[in-house]
């Protein structure tokens, strides 16, 4: 018996094929094809019926003796259109099966294709049957509307072929190996030379593992298809994320003038009571002219009035013993008793004096 090549496949095929819509034409030789690699033999039975040929295929196991295949009458079935065909299973022996899964294999094969499969129908399974019908439907195909690509394949023409594969060349193949290798396939050592070769068939079945399908090294409209989405894709500019505004600068809140604490500028007040006394004796010394009694003193100043009240009296060292009293837990000294002690004595030399009117005069005047 001789075996059932992709050859013999085609060429039964193709005379069945004569009147269909050149682009579902294409379709059923891919789905051929497509079969054929996942080892599974099929070959289009049927194509275009006319409606003659509908309505006598409706009277099978009606009229006429036979099993009920159809419920569509001439006009009410889409193989009237050119839009559909039918398939049958065949062994390695080329005798057809018509029972088995590989009908509901190839049905899904179909459906990856783009064609609507008779066995996902609800009311009526036809597992042989597959349709494209450009999203017209039957009415709209009853009252004369075409699908825009119209053409359909005459006899001897030779069906329109829409994928690439391993022996092709030219321009389409030039394509091909370019947008692979723009997303990081290498096609060869060739590189894009326009052969498809060995290199790029290898490049197209890693491509085809990396999203999920048919790992055959044939370019078919799926992988077309995908191949130019992901290069387009990969086209588009990285957008550059906008830069964060600067932060805007904060103002301290305003303080409440209410808060503050008003400064009292104690350079103009006349001389505290307690100090008016001291104060109207240096003036008639002429130790000091009186101005600004409670302005901040320097030390040097507080050294020249010293040295301008000259010698001391007992009634000095007596009154600078009962200020000391008075002041002496804020004075610096390491030693207060001892000072006290010199005062209340008188036992004080000039120096000493010198040292403790600077030191009660820094206290008075600050």
């Amino acid at each position: 018996m001789p075996a059932t090549t992709l050859e013999y496949l085609l060429e039964r095929s193709e005379k069945r094929l004569v009147g269909v819509n050149a682009t579902v034409a294409a379709k059923a030789i891919e789905l051929i094809k497509l079969a054929y690699r996942n080892g599974i033999n099929i070959a289009v039975t049927q194509g275009l019926r006319t409606f003659a040929e509908q309505n006598a295929l409706y009277e099978q196991g009606r009229t006429k003796p036979g099993k009920i295949v159809t419920n569509a009458r001439g006009g009410q079935s889409i193989h009237n259109y050119g839009l559909a065909f039918d398939i049958a299973i065949f062994d390695d022996n080329q005798n057809a099966v018509w029972t088995g899964n590989n009908y509901n294999r190839v049905g899904k094969l179909g459906q990856q294709l783009g064609l609507e499969w008779g066995g996902a129908w609800r009311s009526f399974k036809d597992l042989p049957h597959f349709q494209y019908t450009f999203g017209l439907t039957l009415s709209q195909l009853q009252a004369g509307r075409r699908p825009p690509s119209g053409g359909a394949v005459a006899p001897s023409q030779p069906l329109p072929k829409n994928y690439l594969e391993r022996g092709d060349s030219g321009t389409l193949v030039k394509g091909l190996q370019g947008k692979l290798q723009a997303l990081g396939f290498s096609v060869g050592s060739g590189g894009i030379d326009g052969d498809y070769g060995a290199g790029t068939e290898q490049a197209v079945k890693a491509f085809q593992k990396k999203y999920g399908l048919t790992a055959d090294g044939i370019a078919g409209a799926l992988t077309l298809a995908k191949l130019d989405e992901e290069y387009k894709a990969s086209q588009k500019p990285t957008p550059t994320p906008a830069p964060k505004p600067a932060p805007k600068p904060t103002t301290p809140p305003a303080q409440d003038p209410a808060k503050e604490e008003p400064k009292v500028d104690k350079s103009k007040l006349p001389a505290e009571p307690a100090a008016r006394e001291e104060v109207n004796e240096a003036i008639e010394r002429g130790i000091t002219n009186g101005a600004r009694p409670q302005d901040e003193a320097k030390r040097q100043d507080a050294m020249v009035m010293a040295k301008r009240a000259g010698d001391f009296q007992d009634y000095q060292i007596q009154n600078l013993y009962t200020t000391f009293q008075q002041v002496k837990a804020n004075l610096p000294l390491q030693k207060p008793e001892v000072w006290e002690e010199k005062l209340e004595n008188g036992d004080v030399s000039q120096q000493e004096m010198l040292y403790l009117i600077a030191q009660l005069t820094l206290r008075s005047f600050g």
